[in-house]
């Protein structure tokens, strides 16, 4: 298992993956992390996809699930497109169908 860092965008940036414009935003998203952005939790998981699950309410309050090593804040939402995911130094942009890589 390894420890990720989830960082949710402030305000949320949902509309990214159906703007015209989507790779300067990415860029400069890139380019600017973490501004614009706030630490939410530390989460334990084997990749990607488990941390997305385990940052979403599903069944119950994602902040209840025990994959959530430490939260951050007071403000928590789900995880969702726009937001970023670090694991080790690589950076993750949630897409609408998958991870762009930052």
């Amino acid at each position: 298992m390894k420890i990720f860092q989830v960082w949710h965008a402030d305000p949320p940036a949902y509309d990214i993956c159906f703007d015209k414009n989507k790779e300067e935003r990415v860029a400069k998203i890139r380019t600017e992390f973490p501004k614009g952005y706030h630490l939410v939790a530390h989460v334990e998981g084997e990749g990607l996809e488990d941390v997305f699950r385990s940052t979403n309410t599903i069944e119950e309050l994602w902040t209840r699930n025990a994959e959530i090593l430490k939260l951050y804040g007071t403000r928590h939402r789900s995880t969702s497109v726009g937001d970023v995911v670090i694991d080790g130094n690589q950076r993750w942009l949630c897409d609408g169908n998958g991870w762009v890589d930052l």
